[in-house]
């Protein structure tokens, strides 16, 4: 049996470019015989992965018959997509990746990057984490570090898990956001609003990892339930409270200084337009007005020119001021602490959508998820003392969509 690996004390190394080991070694790249052998060993691969998922499912469902099994899907789920990345590595360079893969475990043959540095109380939380041993001898500091990160997710507290993302707490005052391409604009604006305010209601960022397609994003634990959750509870009372915070929240957040000249967030700072699907600006954004031409960029193709110069000139404006803006304030990306009658707005988490954008922005999107057939009264609570009330942006936005979705 391998020996766990003991040279390691600190992440140091990892985050040290010049100090970083390599995966390839003469003696494990891949033969021609390997890679003729390489279909009959993705099937045995995928029989033993069902296996084993078979038998873990089997486990949680005997401990607990309506136990919920979407973490624990999750996990193999990520696991098996490093599989499968690695694999089509292999293909494009054999050379540079070792035959010996066992991505089960860790991330062999594949590279690891820092994104933002670990905030020495992730890295000291991580460091005390026992993770399992691994199928190859002499594991690098990126293998440990992936396998300590993902020890920590498996032992942790759920907090969230939809879509592909989960939301885990592995410390009382660290949690951990999972997920394939998750968006670093997320952590660069948190950076940013800790930067030029103190105390605002955001989670503190404390670093990013991502490996083979999978970031994991560190930060601090708010403690509270999701607004979303609380809501139909919610006296028409509470309901005003909740306003009036939000009101004092936003109007403090359009009052910071912008992150950036250019509109959008993120480095480089991009725009983004988020509806049934994610649109980004590929170019950098200095104005409204080339906002707008973001916002037509890809009409449908039978949308006529000439009606689509009729939308660019006669409803969309370019004369909004530009404020830092959330992007996709709904009461699921609010966590509230209901007490003794009382409500108070403890956080504003998921800021992916954030940046610098126009004034009216914050108002069309907080309405981007109301429906014409479900009842829904979070419009009529709305916080327009702190981000305004533009009916005609927001009719604009409604024609818009008929063009592009």
């Amino acid at each position: 049996m391998p020996t766990k690996h003991s040279r390691v004390e600190s992440f140091s190394e990892i985050e040290n470019p010049r100090k970083r080991r390599t995966f390839s070694t003469p003696e494990s790249r891949l033969e021609p015989n390997a890679i003729r052998d390489d279909t009959t060993k993705l099937e045995k691969f995928n029989r033993k992965f069902l296996e084993t998922l078979q038998r873990e499912c089997t486990k949680a469902l005997e401990r607990d018959a309506v136990g919920d099994l979407e973490p624990l899907l999750e996990k193999y789920r990520s696991r098996y997509s490093r599989f499968r990345e690695a694999r089509k590595n292999r293909e494009s360079d054999p050379h540079a990746y070792p035959s010996n893969c066992q991505l089960e475990r860790s991330t062999h043959g594949t590279s690891m990057v820092i994104t933002h540095s670990l905030d020495p109380k992730v890295r000291a939380v991580l460091e005390n984490v026992r993770h399992g041993e691994f199928q190859t001898a002499g594991p690098s500091n990126e293998q440990i570090m992936i396998s300590r990160i993902e020890a920590a997710i498996e032992r942790g507290k759920k907090l969230y898990a939809s879509g592909g993302r989960t939301v885990t707490q592995i410390h009382p005052n660290v949690v951990v956001k999972t997920g394939r391409e998750l968006d670093l604009n997320e952590v660069t604006i948190m950076e940013h609003i800790h930067q030029v305010s103190k105390g605002f209601p955001l989670p503190q960022p404390l670093g990013s990892v991502t490996c083979n397609g999978t970031t994991f994003i560190f930060m601090t634990f708010i403690e509270g339930s999701s607004l979303q959750e609380l809501w139909p509870s919610l006296s028409a009372e509470l309901k005003m409270s909740v306003c009036d915070q939000l009101n004092a929240i936003l109007l403090k957040l359009r009052s910071l200084p912008l992150s950036s000249t250019q509109l959008g967030g993120g480095a480089p700072p991009r725009c983004k337009d988020v509806r049934r699907s994610v649109r980004s600006s590929t170019t950098p954004i200095s104005n409204e007005s080339e906002f707008n031409d973001f916002l037509l960029s890809t009409t449908k193709p039978r949308i006529a020119q000439s009606f689509r110069e009729f939308i660019r000139t006669k409803c969309l404006q370019s004369h909004h001021r530009i404020v830092m803006t959330h992007g996709d304030l709904h009461p699921r990306n609010i966590l509230a602490e209901l007490h003794d009658g009382h409500i108070t707005i403890k956080g504003i988490v998921d800021w992916e959508a954030g940046g610098s954008y126009p004034e009216y922005w914050e108002y069309v999107k907080s309405l981007n998820t109301m429906s014409p057939v479900e009842e829904d009264d979070w419009w009529h609570y709305l916080p327009v003392l702190g981000m305004g009330q533009y009916f005609n942006e927001w009719a604009a936005d409604m024609l818009l969509e008929t063009l592009i979705t």
